[in-house]
């Protein structure tokens, strides 16, 4: 019999740790938190992010462990979850652990339209292959602090 594509990674959602389920559940509800908060004047608290000066206690694989959790989750929601929905839930996974990601905005022009996408940057085992097909936006601190 051959296995599906949904059917593998409904085995290896299975296959999680408890630890990782509980991670994956988190993801999951904050997700779902992130998802309406953008859809309300309040959107803005939401890119407003405590920077700490700590050390990540996350190794490379664990980020992209999580990483992966996240995007697993996205795919099995209630709706489809955008890159920005995505890259908010796993900012805010991160910096639970002390690893602290810098979103970033892109955009490209397609046939017809100008397409934007979000990604996480600045931490090791990150990775986006999406985000090179985008040109980077400045952020803040880049347009306004410069000599």
């Amino acid at each position: 019999m051959v296995e599906t594509a949904r059917e593998h990674i409904v085995q290896k959602l299975a296959r999680l740790s408890w630890p990782e389920r509980f991670i994956a559940a988190d993801a999951w509800l904050r997700m779902l938190w992130i998802a309406g908060i953008l859809r309300t004047p309040y959107r803005n608290r939401l890119f407003v992010t405590n920077r700490s000066t700590g050390e990540s206690r996350l190794s490379q694989v664990q980020v992209e462990r999580l990483a992966w959790l996240v995007n697993a989750m996205a795919n099995r929601h209630v709706k489809r979850m955008t890159c920005l929905e995505r890259a908010l839930t796993l900012q805010s996974l991160l910096a639970k652990q002390g690893c602290h990601a810098s979103l970033r905005f892109g955009v490209r022009k397609g046939d017809a339209t100008v397409e934007a996408h979000a990604w996480l940057e600045g931490v090791p085992g990150l990775s986006d292959p999406l985000s090179s097909d985008f040109i980077p936006l400045k952020n803040f601190s880049e347009r306004h602090c410069q000599n």
